[in-house]
């Protein structure tokens, strides 16, 4: 005659006997990120996205001169590069890692004198000023 079971200690007893396993429930997980484990060394080599920003700039006309100020943080003057193609001002920059980078293009109000241009960087700030060309017209 078989045994009736008063509690769970004996219906847990005569399961292990019987060889019989009760697993746990599973528990799925989900990850907003894509995981990529079997590649993860060439993706780093392959993805890489350079980041050029464009540099926080005002411009200030008065009667014959226009003064460009140019916001670069933690820049030092020896890695920015300027030049001027007739009306167009461009700035760029970039430190030594190559961390940082900038680049900027400004329309200029009327051509200017490339002799006489004046440029100062302090505290993160370039400054460089412009005056107008002489018998030029825009």
């Amino acid at each position: 005659m078989k045994k009736k079971a008063k509690g769970i200690h004996d219906i847990t007893t005569s399961l292990y006997q019987k060889k019989i396993v009760i697993t746990p429930p599973r528990v799925w997980a989900f990850s907003t990120k894509p995981r990529f484990r079997r590649y993860d060394k060439k993706i780093y080599k392959t993805l890489f996205v350079e980041r050029i920003e464009e540099p926080k700039t005002d411009v200030f006309e008065r009667m014959d001169n226009v003064v460009i100020l140019a916001e670069l943080p933690k820049m030092k003057k020896e890695d920015i590069q300027w030049e001027i193609n007739g009306d167009i001002f461009s700035i760029r920059a970039q430190d030594r890692f190559g961390s940082r980078k900038y680049s900027k293009e400004v329309l200029l109000p009327f051509l200017v004198e490339e002799a006489h241009i004046k440029t100062g960087y302090r505290n993160g700030i370039f400054e460089i000023c412009f005056r107008r060309k002489k018998g030029a017209q825009k």
